[in-house]
């Protein structure tokens, strides 16, 4: 079997990576052909960006595959979850054209009624209801919750460590207590994604103050571990 799996945003780094996972997971003697968009976004969060990976996309299939298929692929893989253009691609190719968030749908819906989504980049969410509500799964699709303050404020919390000396000349000591704010953070993500699922209106509210709560202890515990870091100096 012949795969062509083909990555819209610009990120050869996606493109490799999916290929490679594609090949452990398919049957033995599968070859996985990979290609990266030309042109467009290095990655794909909001309509304008999926228009012009869409675009991207599809000047692969027709240079690839088209109607007369000169490789010989059996299938197409759209390796972006939310597969920008594939109506596009299924008018323009005479193989299959399979896409990540379409079948991951329909899988999910192999184990039950209705099934939420967890993806990164706030605008995904209308996006992805729509995608579902036009192949006729909105329904069954129960909530899209978009990681967009979770993950930017995990990167915060990982990060400031090592930024915070670089911009201000502040050292921060190492303290196992920088660990208590990030869990709070990941709590506060937790209920909210189990808020959105369950339709609860309190908690929902709580993991506000949470991740409000999350953010001023981290910078208090960075306020002391740079004191502390001073001390240290001054004493030695």
């Amino acid at each position: 079997m012949r795969l062509l799996l083909i990555n819209p945003n610009t990120t050869e780094a996606v493109t490799l990576g999916m290929a490679a996972r594609a090949r452990r997971l398919a049957p033995a003697g599968t070859v996985v052909e990979p290609a990266t968009g030309g042109f467009g976004s290095p990655y794909i969060a909001s309509r304008a960006a999926a228009v012009v990976g869409a675009h991207a996309a599809l000047e692969i299939a027709r240079a690839r595959v088209g109607r007369a298929n000169p490789e010989r692929f059996d299938a197409i893989l759209m390796a972006c979850f939310g597969e920008p253009g594939i109506e596009a691609l299924r008018e323009e190719v005479s193989i299959p054209v399979l896409g990540m968030a379409e079948e991951s749908f329909r899988a999910a819906l192999c184990h039950g009624p209705r099934f939420a989504v967890v993806t990164g980049g706030t605008a995904w969410g209308p996006m992805l209801r729509d995608f579902a509500a036009v192949r006729g799964l909105g329904p069954a699709l129960v909530g899209v919750r978009t990681l967009a303050i979770g993950f930017v404020l995990s990167m915060v919390f990982g990060h400031a460590p090592i930024i915070l000396p670089a911009v201000t000349g502040l050292r921060v000591a190492y303290t196992p207590f920088a660990y208590l704010p990030l869990a709070l953070l990941h709590i506060s993500l937790a209920l909210r994604v189990c808020s959105d699922l369950f339709a609860w209106t309190q908690p929902r509210a709580l993991s506000g103050w949470l991740t409000a709560l999350a953010l001023i202890g981290y910078a208090i515990t960075l306020l002391l571990a740079s004191h502390g870091a001073a001390q240290a100096r001054s004493g030695a």
